[in-house]
């Protein structure tokens, strides 16, 4: 018999509870930073009322954890000023009865129904309403984790695969090789299967508009078949378009077909990129000139946060293959610290670390992950190196500060953000704890500075990265700086 047996038993209906959770979700954004919540609260879900408490349900204990931390009194204030319980009870999804938790919005298994389908099958939905490669099942949004760096291409995914990105017609999402971009594109063909069986959607490499361009070539078949192909879809996703630069006749035809959709109303093309539209130099001016009238959104490397949240789902993903798979909290953030460039880089660590994990027959250590990982972890010992007082340094050079004016608790801007900016770099380039950056930061004889004030830097400065671009390069040369040997 479960403890949480009659979730909802007083009060607010589940409901309203669920609708005033909604309220108050939003309102947190301000109190923990566009990063915080998008890496913790945005995907909270409320379950409904049990014992008097507002029951919350997070992906994962890491979530959960850093809820209950840094967001469980304001939530509890807020609902108790929208009348509701003033009790909040934080679960991982683990923790929570099956019963309770809301449907999840992913793509089913192949061979399973598709809700509001009468029966129909995934598998049959892939041959009818899909074209070109199947969507990956397990690439949806719900399995996509979201922080400052991919947040407004995650938000255009979402807008195409439920039609409310209509308004443009034409999407580049670019970005580094292992940022998340094919998995968007499988997510949008995902969601828009469930959400309007009726949209034609074909997802495809642009290598294989290539080879099915260049087999028409040479076969000198009729090109209507092709033709047909690329241009009967509403949805056209395309990953990798860099590759069809420098084939002229290929390059002709995509273009082609990218002005027949955006002139046929009702259609969209999304396509990835490695680059931006003035990065794809290969192509033709007016392919150049298309992909500039695009809506353009850049991924950019996933902050500390973003890097943790990427590490506790892909944890969550292994443990249903490997349940014995555990890997204390230490070594996920060694991982995270230590391994900066991709999302894919970092689910490679974790392969690593299960196959280590079988092995060995052994719980895996710190020094032990440091060992296994060596090669994916680059120089350890540059890493090592860095300090916080190195970076204090570094910053303060490079501003034009001594590090006792960087670190004097002025308000000016001029030493304020300095100072914002070398706790950030702090947090993702050392391994000192929140608390001990707090004591860092301070003059001596002053009080230690609260480490909610360091978390407060961690999250705004990529957050300020994605609209200033002056920052952002100010930051990549002092990362460059402080990661080059004395």
């Amino acid at each position: 018999m479960s403890q949480y047996e009659n979730v909802v038993d007083s009060g607010p209906s589940g409901r309203d509870a669920a609708f005033l959770f909604e309220t108050v979700r939003r309102e947190l954004r301000a109190d923990v930073g566009e990063s915080g919540y998008l890496s913790y609260v945005q995907h909270l879900q409320c379950c409904g009322l049990w014992n008097g408490a507002l029951v919350v349900v997070a992906d994962n204990v890491v979530q959960r954890d850093w809820v209950q931390r840094h967001c469980q009194e304001r939530l509890e204030k807020r609902l108790a000023g929208h009348g509701a319980p003033e009790r909040v009870r934080i679960l991982s999804r683990d923790e929570a009865p099956a019963e309770w938790l809301p449907t999840p919005s992913m793509v089913p298994e192949a061979g399973a129904p598709i809700p509001g389908s009468g029966g129909s099958t995934a598998a049959q939905a892939a041959g009818t309403g899909l074209s070109g490669l199947p969507p990956k099942p397990d690439m949806t949004f719900s399995s996509f984790a979201v922080g400052a760096g991919n947040h407004r291409a995650y938000t255009v995914s979402r807008m195409a695969a439920t039609g409310l990105g209509m308004a443009f017609p034409v999407v580049l999402i670019h970005g580094a090789p292992g940022l998340g971009k094919t998995h968007l594109l499988h997510a949008i063909a995902n969601e828009t299967l469930l959400h309007d069986q009726r949209r034609k959607v074909r997802v495809l490499m642009a290598q294989e508009f290539i080879e099915e361009f260049q087999a028409m070539l040479h076969t000198r078949k009729d090109p209507a078949g092709f033709k047909v192909g690329m241009r009967e879809p509403d949805l056209l996703l395309v990953d990798d378009v860099q590759r069809i630069m420098g084939k002229t006749r290929t390059e002709e035809e995509f273009f082609d077909t990218i002005v027949f959709l955006r002139q046929k109303g009702g259609a969209q093309v999304v396509m990835t990129a490695d680059h931006g539209p003035d990065g794809l130099t290969g192509f033709a001016h007016r392919m150049r000139e298309q992909l500039k009238a695009a809506t353009t959104c850049e991924i950019t490397a996933p902050d500390f946060a973003l890097r943790r949240n990427i590490l506790a789902m892909r944890m969550a993903h292994y443990q249903r293959i490997a349940p014995e798979f555990r890997l204390s909290p230490q070594v996920l953030d060694m991982i995270a610290e230590r391994v900066t460039e991709s999302g894919r880089l970092l689910d490679g660590a974790l392969a690593q670390l299960l196959v280590e994990t079988s092995i060995l027959g052994e719980e895996i250590t710190v020094q032990l992950a440091e060992e296994a990982l060596r090669g994916k972890l680059g120089d350890a010992a540059v890493s090592h190196r860095i300090t916080v007082q190195h970076v204090q340094k570094v910053v303060a050079a490079y501003f034009g500060l001594t590090v006792h004016e960087m670190l004097a608790r002025g308000r000016q801007l001029s030493t304020r953000r300095p100072r914002q900016i070398a706790k950030y770099l702090a947090t993702a380039h050392t391994t000192c704890s929140l608390p001990d950056l707090g004591k860092r930061f301070a003059l001596p004889g002053e009080k230690p500075w609260d480490h909610t004030t360091v978390i407060h830097s961690r999250d705004l400065i990529p957050e300020l990265m994605q609209k200033d671009p002056k920052l952002r390069a100010d930051v990549e040369a002092l990362t460059a700086l402080i990661k080059k040997k004395p």
